[in-house]
């Protein structure tokens, strides 16, 4: 299920520029959450992010750089599982509305609230456990991707500590 959009840029345009302009990021940063203890650091409810997003308190992604160590490697390997289901998510969306998954000869002015509609009906389609068979291949024009996403380098303290410490604890639990 799709829980929040944002939609209205353009496909082009950064993934954390989108999400900076989120409502959904306007509004955790405003409001704190429900926090709980974890190695006596309060960690927040978190969204998973990958390392197109900032770091924050609140909004946790992985560890990059060419010295990852053991540990490190271990804490992206959960991290990554946890993000799955947001990759099939939107696989199975893009495979139920084709229109989504290439260009689009649609004016640009009517294109968010397509994307709007094709994220609605995809939730009664889960709501009402409809089959869905993935597209073939060879239906998705593969030479129209997306550009690359940059890294976000900036690491609030807090954010650090937070991931750090999850890390830690996710290495324990291995340990045990």
């Amino acid at each position: 299920m799709i829980r929040d959009i944002c939609v209205g840029t353009p496909g082009s345009a950064h993934d954390a520029a989108v999400f900076a302009a989120s409502d959904l990021y306007r509004h955790t940063e405003r409001h704190p959450q429900a926090t709980t203890d974890v190695e006596r650091v309060q960690v927040p409810l978190l969204v998973a992010g990958d390392p197109a997003y900032p770091l924050l308190p609140w909004l946790i992604k992985g560890y990059s750089g060419p010295n990852v160590s053991q540990e490190q490697a271990a804490f992206i390997s959960h991290l990554n599982g946890s993000r799955v289901k947001v990759e099939h998510t939107f696989g199975r969306l893009k495979g139920r509305w084709r229109i989504l998954a290439k260009r689009s000869d649609i004016h640009h002015s009517f294109m968010s609230t397509v994307v709007a509609a094709c994220c609605v009906l995809h939730n009664i389609c889960e709501m009402e456990k409809q089959r869905f068979v993935p597209p073939s291949e060879d239906s998705c024009n593969e030479g129209e991707r997306q550009p690359r996403r940059l890294q976000c380098d900036e690491r609030p303290p807090q954010a650090v500590l937070i991931r750090d410490t999850l890390m830690q604890y996710v290495s324990n639990l291995e340990r045990q």
